[in-house]
């Protein structure tokens, strides 16, 4: 049985109208899930993964993941670079599709039940950000 996971928090992080990551899209996507008649696999708001933080740190820099939360704050419209597009709501978006890629990870590897995420790349979902911080290895 698939699992479909999403999180309120993505409905904030609005980028604007003309951007693709914008909350009608989440609702087209849950939409679609109602039509395939698959609503009662839709999970909302899991709880935020302990181990959060920690993956976040193999990818990104303390720094770069304060320089997002600041910016955030701030409410500054684009983060680094004008094709990278913010809001008031785009770190905790960001933290929460980690949380819940972990929980559904854990979950798979406990029940073997294939899930996926409705949701909209929240900001530095771009691999290549921060790569200078990345470490050579991930263990």
């Amino acid at each position: 049985m698939l699992k479909i996971y999403t999180n309120s928090i993505f409905y904030r992080h609005d980028t604007g109208v003309d951007h693709p990551e914008r909350p009608g899209r989440i609702d087209a996507a849950v939409d679609g899930i109602g039509r395939a008649g698959l609503h009662d696999r839709l999970i909302h708001d899991v709880d935020v993964h302990p181990e959060t933080g920690r993956i976040i740190a193999r990818v990104h820099s303390g720094e770069y993941e304060r320089q997002l939360e600041d910016a955030a704050r701030a409410g500054y419209r684009f983060f680094h670079s004008i094709d990278n597009p913010i809001s008031s709501a785009s770190f905790a978006a960001a933290r929460a599709a980690v949380a819940t890629s972990l929980a559904i990870r854990i979950g798979e590897q406990i029940s073997r039940i294939p899930a996926v995420v409705v949701a909209y790349g929240p900001a530095s979902a771009d691999p290549n950000r921060d790569s200078s911080q990345r470490p050579a290895k991930w263990a």
